[in-house]
């Protein structure tokens, strides 16, 4: 018998394995039988081919079986999932209703931060707000804006107007147009 051919024999083992892990009092004829449908779904799932699809749909399984989601080998051996169901199901259909809870929050939480303005943006708004004065509080000569109000003292102007540029371009020399 090649190594090929073994695969399959030591698949069901480790699937009767892991239902035993999450069923530990379920009749072993039940368990066998149960875990050569779920075998025979697979391996039918992955065109008939023992290779690297099957065998890693194998494990996935297996390892939903005993860790992720152990309430689906209930559901199995009740007969509320059959076999083929379970083989064919998506990754987001075997998760335990805790998990899909935990990932709807976790969807929920990183939504909230990308509708929010962020930290800088927040910042440099409350800056912009706090550099324009009343005009009643601007310094003799300051340059007033548009809108009537002050736009600070001549050199956090001069500050504004610089771009920012890394530390690498420190040093460099900008060119304006018309200047």
């Amino acid at each position: 018998m090649s190594s090929s051919d073994d695969i399959r024999p030591r698949s069901v083992e480790l699937l009767i394995a892991s239902l035993q892990s999450a069923a530990p009092d379920s009749d072993p004829k039940q368990l066998s039988q149960l875990a050569s449908e779920i075998e025979e779904a697979l391996f039918l799932a992955s065109d008939s081919d023992s290779g690297n699809t099957y065998r890693s749909s194998i494990r996935d399984r297996s390892l939903v079986l005993k860790k992720d989601n152990p309430g689906l080998a209930k559901e199995l051996l009740s007969g509320s999932m059959t076999a083929q169901t379970f083989a064919t199901a998506s990754p987001q259909d075997l998760r335990s209703s805790q998990q899909a809870a935990a990932d709807s929050q976790l969807e929920q939480d990183h939504l909230q931060e990308a509708m929010a303005p962020s930290e800088p943006e927040a910042l440099s708004e409350q800056k912009s707000m706090a550099e324009t004065r009343p005009l009643e509080e601007a310094q003799p000569g300051a340059p007033i804006g548009e809108d009537g109000t002050a736009l600070g003292e001549e050199g956090e102007f001069k500050e504004r107007s610089q771009p920012r540029v890394g530390r690498a371009m420190e040093g460099v020399e900008f060119e304006t147009a018309g200047v």
